[in-house]
């Protein structure tokens, strides 16, 4: 035999020997699916012409540590979970149209989806809350931060305190007595006698007894409401531009009432008023 052949003979037997018994063998990457969810790791990795257990063809899953988490999961809503792997996490928050922090009360939530974890009022997105704790969500003045504003008529701070306050003085009710007196501010107590018209007792211990009067003491009035007040025109109680020496002829009439020393206006509208010496009554009903 020469040494053509005989070469030839040992290529072949060196060929045979190292080749692959399946022709149609390709190697591919297989990635872990640790959850058992059908979705696998990226970060865990085997090369194989088959399918090794425990392992599968694509790398989708943004937790292989959570059956639960992966591209076909449903989004749960407020457990700062991205389930679908989206990038995006699923609240249900309310809407906060005057952007103040507080949701509107009394409205539905709206699931929202958004590209942060909101655990905190601080990085809910614009316009959206995760409460519903305002009482006036068109005015970001009011809501359960601010400050509560005497005599406004106005639940500021939305902790459901009485806006307005209705007053009392019963006939022939001792006028000295606290309880039978409206004390507005510290300066400012009306009551009224068993006959004529009301008066400030805390700054004064006459009694109005005519028209030309000018009490009660630190006050002026006028029809109107404190929305309006730039328009209003003040005189005293039973001056021409109010009671015109009539006090029953105020009654259920919007007004306001002007606490002169410490500049405060308060709505008012009367509800009652005994005529005459027969016993003093009145009442109304202002904001508090």
């Amino acid at each position: 035999m020469n040494r053509s052949v005989l070469f030839l003979a040992f290529t072949m037997t060196i060929l045979a020997f190292f080749s692959c018994s399946d022709d149609d063998c390709i190697e591919m990457t297989w990635y872990e699916d640790a959850d058992g969810d059908g979705f696998g790791n990226i970060d865990n990795t085997q090369f194989s012409c088959d399918q090794p257990e425990g392992f599968v063809s694509n790398n989708a899953d943004s937790d292989d540590n959570n059956a639960l988490v992966n591209p076909d999961a449903t989004e749960v809503a407020d457990n700062e979970i991205d389930e679908n792997g989206d990038g995006f996490y699923s609240y249900n928050l309310f809407f906060d149209n005057d952007n103040d922090g507080f949701g509107a009360a009394g409205t539905q939530a709206v699931t929202v989806n958004v590209p942060n974890v909101v655990n905190s009022e601080a990085n809910t997105p614009q316009r959206y809350s995760l409460n519903d704790r305002d009482c006036n969500d068109s005015d970001a003045s009011i809501n359960p931060n601010a400050s509560e504003v005497r005599y406004n008529g106005i639940d500021n701070n939305c902790d459901g305190a009485p806006v307005s306050l209705t007053f009392v003085k019963e006939d022939n009710a001792d006028w000295t007595l606290e309880e039978n007196q409206d004390r507005i501010t510290e300066n400012t107590w009306i009551t009224r006698q068993d006959r004529r018209s009301i008066f400030n007792i805390a700054d004064s211990d006459v009694t109005s007894t005519d028209c030309s009067d000018e009490h009660p003491v630190n006050t002026e009035w006028a029809f109107g409401t404190t929305k309006n007040i730039a328009s209003l025109e003040f005189g005293t109680f039973l001056g021409e531009n109010f009671a015109d020496c009539s006090p029953p002829s105020i009654i259920g009439r919007e007004a306001v009432l002007h606490i002169i020393d410490e500049d405060i206006y308060i709505d008012i509208k009367f509800l009652s008023w005994t005529r005459n010496a027969q016993g003093g009554g009145f009442s109304y009903i202002r904001s508090n």
